[in-house]
């Protein structure tokens, strides 16, 4: 509402998740029907200003692949994947945390897509999920996946927790070929009363160890 009231060009805001509520929204005004009672939008009728309520988390299993052929077909580009929404951290300062818990999508709805762009060879896909081995067990499924259909060419990056690395997933990522994979690792701080002021603990040691491990192997850049 502050920034309708700072901004008077502003008409209409999409907010929270947009799929469902941009989808609805076009809905209605290609066929003249009433938007003003969807959920996800905040509008501005003369001098009001209205706050719908928001929508619902989406079911991730409903979503639909977003690139078309001709898009899969760009092997240069990179590609952005998305195989779950949320983050199991609260960190203050960041947007993550305003949404609780992680969704995730099936695991056999992301092993079709990911193999449209093993098999366009895409030069990275890069996955977008806030934490993505927040669920060890799923991570390593996915990364097994992407190892036994190999293209030779494709690189996959993703953001992990490095402490929620364990033996077993560190022994199997030391067999993968050099390339394959990328980890960006995030390190919120190595001060605890920083940590502590943003709500977010990590432990240092396992931290430095466990990329130090992974850089030992000479096949995933950190």
């Amino acid at each position: 509402a502050k920034s309708f009231r700072e901004n008077p060009a502003f008409d209409l805001v999409l907010y929270g998740e947009g799929e469902k509520t941009f989808s609805q929204l076009m809905q209605a005004l290609e066929q003249g029907e009433d938007w003003t009672g969807l959920s996800g939008i905040t509008w501005r009728s003369g001098q009001s200003i209205f706050q719908n309520p928001p929508q619902l988390p989406l079911d991730l299993s409903q979503l639909p692949f977003p690139y078309e052929a001709q898009l899969i077909a760009q092997k240069d580009q990179i590609k952005y994947y998305e195989s779950s929404r949320g983050c199991p951290y609260q960190c203050q300062y960041c947007l993550s945390s305003i949404e609780k818990g992680v969704r995730m999508a099936p695991l056999d709805k992301v092993f079709s897509e990911l193999r449209l762009f093993i098999d366009a060879k895409a030069r990275q896909v890069k996955f977008v999920d806030r934490t993505f081995n927040c669920d060890r067990k799923r991570a390593l499924s996915i990364w097994k996946f992407l190892s036994e259909n190999d293209n030779g060419v494709t690189n996959f990056h993703f953001e992990i927790t490095a402490e929620l690395l364990d033996e077993e997933t560190l022994a199997f990522l030391s067999t993968v070929r050099p390339e394959l994979f990328q980890f960006e690792i995030g390190v919120q701080s190595t001060n605890p009363e920083t940590l502590l002021a943003i709500r977010r603990q990590n432990d240092w040691e396992k931290l430095c160890e466990t990329v130090n491990t992974v850089k030992s192997f000479r096949n995933i850049h950190q």
